[in-house]
């Protein structure tokens, strides 16, 4: 599924964790209130950091739990921790530990 170079897992104190943790689920409240932000400041907040990087990418929320951004190219580390750190400043620390940041390197579908 996941891209070569992927990096991801939920969010955990200063980084986003390794892989094998569990991300645990989101209530119907919770996603309903995460799903205002994400639209409202989140997908804004990721825009803003890719715009200037001009690589092109594609930004998808999955099974209530995974923030998938996809480039055509590997995403420099450095572009990745400014994502990170756009998502964490727009949540709250009790969903930023439900929710799990991916970079995937694979084709961008324009919709």
């Amino acid at each position: 599924m996941f891209g070569s170079g992927s990096a991801s897992g939920p969010y955990q104190g200063a980084s986003w964790a390794s892989p094998p943790t569990q991300v645990p689920n989101m209530s119907n409240e919770e996603f309903k209130e995460f799903r205002k932000i994400y639209e409202l400041q989140i997908l804004p907040a990721i825009t803003r950091v890719l715009d200037p990087a001009n690589i092109g990418g594609q930004v998808i929320f999955t099974k209530r739990k995974f923030i998938n951004i996809i480039t055509q190219h590997e995403a420099p580390p450095a572009l990745k921790k400014q994502i990170e750190y756009a998502v964490v400043a727009e949540l709250r620390e009790d969903l930023r530990a439900k929710i799990s940041l991916t970079f995937e390197v694979g084709e961008v579908v324009r919709t």
